[in-house]
């Protein structure tokens, strides 16, 4: 099963459309409530069991993943009627070679979700880009693209959750009907 989680994740990677590009994830707010919102998987590392997002270093997001660095992640694919959760622990990298290199492989056009001139849930009158006027019809050249709000970070999976129709993804169709295939898996150290 955890190749299998691992295969999916590496699909949700490079491909837009897959159910896994877009997991939803889980902090903790100040007030100790649950906060959830879609995110983009940028990288997954199965060697070292590590996921790759980018965030806007000024968001609610950030600085709650500062404060508790513990998450949950809930990917879903329709297609494969596959679910895995995942409980990790969150490490943010603003500047060094993590960062760096992260920020190095996003081209100027993607940078521009992190050069708004207010952090992404921040609360407004009425919805707007927060782009600077500037930036608002055209794409930023590289020395533009590199603004204040980028942060890149990584989590190590610690425990998943595996709930699906197929074990492995892909079974024919008649293996598929024996029914919901389910796993956990934990890492220690």
């Amino acid at each position: 099963m955890l190749e299998c989680a691992w295969d999916l994740l590496e699909v949700g990677v490079v491909n837009r459309h897959h159910g896994f590009h877009t997991p939803t994830l889980a902090t903790i707010d100040s007030d100790g409530a649950p906060d959830a919102r879609k995110i983009v998987l940028r990288q997954a590392g199965r060697a070292d069991r590590m996921l790759r997002f980018h965030s806007d270093a000024r968001s609610e997001k950030a600085k709650q993943l500062i404060a508790e660095p513990r998450i949950a992640l809930t990917f879903y694919d329709p297609a494969e009627q596959t679910q895995l959760r995942i409980g990790a622990r969150a490490r943010l990298h603003r500047r060094g070679g993590f960062a760096d290199a992260a920020w190095a492989a996003i081209s100027p056009m993607s940078r521009r979700c992190y050069l708004a001139e207010q952090a992404s849930g921040q609360a407004v009158d009425w919805p707007l880009s927060s782009l600077p006027d500037s930036l608002s019809d055209r794409r930023p050249s590289l020395a533009e693209s590199e603004g204040d709000g980028r942060i890149s970070w990584r989590s190590s999976v610690g425990r998943t959750s595996w709930n699906g129709s197929t074990s492995p993804p892909r079974e024919t169709a008649a293996r598929a009907f024996r029914g919901m295939r389910r796993a956990v898996s934990r890492w220690t150290g």
